[in-house]
């Protein structure tokens, strides 16, 4: 019976599909032109296929998801050390500002860089050593291997990050000044954020220099930089904390949300468990996460290839069809490792519906409060846009960092100022260039405002400064060190514009 569900829930995914073809126009899609011959973001890695030479002009770009087109004066695809050191240091041949992407993921207009220079890190992707430091492994990793690169690696030697966000194609050099969320069991000071995986980094700094930094020599100032949003420097590779790879077991259930938000701290949450919830106003799914009982084996790759068939597509195209009533009847556990919940978003054409969100942190004491009060104002939306409403939300929870200096999951601000668990609610649609989505999302960064929750530039849509700093334990950002790395993007949210701001190492 289970296959079944699994099998036609897929099938009607499929055939619905062709019918929800979404209209792309230049209307609603910033800094897009019709003529545009935008190139396709590539999958995890350099395409082989691809004979783009080092550096191009006036070549057209776009993210993911299509919600962003932009022409840089120059764009350099960096296949040596030397080659993004260059781009830093001649200032004529490559205009400011100079931006780093990987595989261009992200939902928010920072990865915009018109008439700049972008320094594509994809052909670096070289996954260097396991090492060892004074608490244990580590790996480091060249700036543009993908996280799902990185796990299937690790993942033949044994070993594991204890954090595995589901989007596979960022790159590691992407993630080290942004915020990352998952929900994967462990002890907290290790899960929950990349930021706590991340123990050191090497980068290029505005004036072309190498710098390295440590968490053991050097914790204060590589808290700065993973706070920077990649201000500070381009990123050549990145350490990470490793660990043996344990399994983890997974158990899916449906509640009404009304019941959910009563029992989200007795019947969901645990020391040793978390979960991942998809919170319609209505109805929850909510996927558990713990670790396997002792002795348990991993769950056979028929079953579970089962249900990523039918959960993949759905959320690389923005839960179209999630059909929650049916998955009530669904119930499954299943004990796997943590890389299997780390996917492969393809290309997606100009028409197809694909995954967007917008992401926002609140305090777990609030949550009954803050998730109510956001399904009716969804609801109250629905009514005033002729029913429309977004998929689902995202919801992650996270232990707070006390150590990280300020924004998203730090211990700074009203509300966050003691260590404590933070939730996510993150609002999911599948067309990133949607008028109602969009209008949702604005509306949705001034409940955030009210209800006393964070955002964060690269995740958080239709951001203005305003807003930014209107949330708890928002600063303007000071880590710009000069205007070669800041974009008129980023130039809305910083301190000193203009300014070199050193490390001391």
């Amino acid at each position: 019976m289970i296959c079944v569900i699994l099998l036609l829930s897929t099938v009607l995914y499929a055939e619905r599909l062709p019918n929800q073809l979404l209209q792309e126009s230049s209307e609603n899609t910033p800094f897009s032109s019709p003529q545009m011959a935008c190139i396709p973001c590539r999958g995890p890695g350099p395409d082989p296929e691809a004979e783009y030479s080092k550096v191009t002009s006036n070549r057209p770009l776009k993210n993911w998801g299509r919600s962003y087109q932009f022409t840089p004066a120059v764009v350099v695809e960096a296949a040596t050390f030397e080659d993004v050191i260059e781009a830093v240091q001649d200032t004529e041949k490559y205009p400011t500002p100079v931006r780093a992407l990987g595989n261009i993921h992200t939902v928010t207009e920072a990865v915009v860089n018109e008439g700049g220079t972008v320094v594509l890190m994809r052909k670096l992707n070289q996954i260097i050593a396991v090492g060892n430091d004074d608490e244990g492994q580590t790996v480091t990793a060249q700036a543009g291997t993908t996280l799902l690169e990185l796990h299937n690696w690790l993942g033949k030697k044994g070993l594991e990050m204890l954090v595995a966000p589901e989007i596979g194609d960022a790159s590691v050099g992407s993630i080290v000044g942004s915020v990352t969320k998952d929900a994967g069991p462990g002890p907290p000071s290790e899960t929950g954020s990349l930021y706590k995986a991340i123990v050191g980094v090497k980068y290029v700094d505005h004036m072309g220099r190498v710098v390295r930094l440590s968490k053991k020599e050097h914790a204060a100032e590589l808290g700065l930089f993973k706070c920077s949003e990649g201000l500070l420097g381009i990123v050549l590779e990145v350490t990470f904390r490793v660990f043996p790879e344990s399994l983890v077991q997974l158990s899916l259930k449906i509640m009404n949300t009304k019941d959910m938000v009563k029992k989200i701290s007795t019947d969901i949450l645990s020391k040793t468990r978390t979960a991942f919830i998809l919170v319609q106003p209505e109805l929850s799914f909510i996927e558990t996460r713990e670790p396997a009982p002792e002795g348990a084996e991993a769950s056979s790759e028929f079953w579970w290839s089962l249900i990523a068939a039918f959960k993949l597509p759905n959320f690389q195209h923005g839960l179209v069809l999630f059909p929650f009533p049916l998955l009530k009847f669904l119930p499954y556990r299943a004990c796997l490792y943590r890389r299997t919940q780390v996917n492969h978003y393809g290309e997606p054409g100009p028409r197809d519906n694909r995954l967007d969100f917008s992401w926002y942190e609140y305090p777990f004491e609030r949550f009954e409060e803050v998730v109510t009060a956001f399904n009716a104002f969804t609801l109250d939306f629905a009514e005033r846009h002729n029913g429309w409403r977004p998929g689902a939300c995202a919801t992650y929870f996270m232990e707070r960092m006390t150590n990280k200096p300020h924004g998203w999951f730090s211990c700074k601000g009203k509300g966050y100022e003691k260590a404590g668990m933070s939730f996510t609610l993150d609002p999911i649609f599948n067309n990133p260039n949607d008028p109602n989505w969009r209008a949702f999302v604005k509306e949705c960064n001034v409940f955030a405002v009210a209800h006393g929750g964070r955002v964060a530039l690269t995740q958080t849509r239709e951001m203005d400064r305003d807003t930014y700093l209107a949330c708890p334990g928002q600063v303007p950002l000071k880590e710009a060190p000069n205007k070669r790395f800041t974009t008129p993007f980023f130039a809305r949210f910083v301190e000193r514009e203009g300014e070199d701001i050193e490390i001391p190492l």
